[in-house]
């Protein structure tokens, strides 16, 4: 199982801001090694700024008022509440911020809660970094070329997920 994903989306370049075309990226997971990792492996891709980590829910909703990041990584064990309750809260508050779960729970049921709270997408810990970078050209996990960038959103690895 690696990247999971439900109907394609895009995200026009305007929601990055006029001052970049840089695709803005929040991570948030309450393990620090996590984040710092993933920061480290993300800012070797062009095209992606990483402009904020938060270890909670409520640090990420205000990072995501304070950033204006294009994508909020999130996993959904956090220490205050779950990822999938703060995509939940980002999509009735109407944030243009996307929402990419990145977690080790690979079961049905997680992946059905979090696209219904509003995720795009649906990122397993144990896909390599190669697979997602793979993924991300052929799939449009992270930006797409020609000033537009995607999050995908049909399913793979995942047994009956239709």
């Amino acid at each position: 199982m690696d990247v999971l994903t439900q109907n394609a989306k895009v995200i026009p370049a305007t929601v990055r801001g006029p001052e970049t075309s840089r695709l803005r990226i929040l991570l948030v997971d309450d393990h620090a090694l996590v984040r710092e990792a993933l920061r480290a492996l993300l800012e070797t891709e062009p095209g992606l700024e990483i402009v904020g980590e938060a270890a909670t829910c409520a640090d990420a909703l205000d990072a995501v008022d304070r950033l204006k990041p294009t994508v909020a990584v999130i996993d959904i064990g956090l220490p205050d509440r779950s990822g999938i309750e703060l995509a939940a809260e980002l999509k009735a508050r109407r944030s243009p911020t996307h929402v990419l779960m990145f977690t080790a729970h690979a079961t049905k049921e997680y992946v059905r809660a979090a696209l219904r709270a509003g995720a795009l997408g649906y990122v397993l810990k144990d896909t390599s970094f190669a697979d997602l970078m793979r993924k991300r050209s052929r799939k449009h996990v992270f930006p797409a070329s020609r000033g537009r960038a995607g999050i995908p959103v049909e399913s793979v690895g995942v047994d009956g997920l239709d």
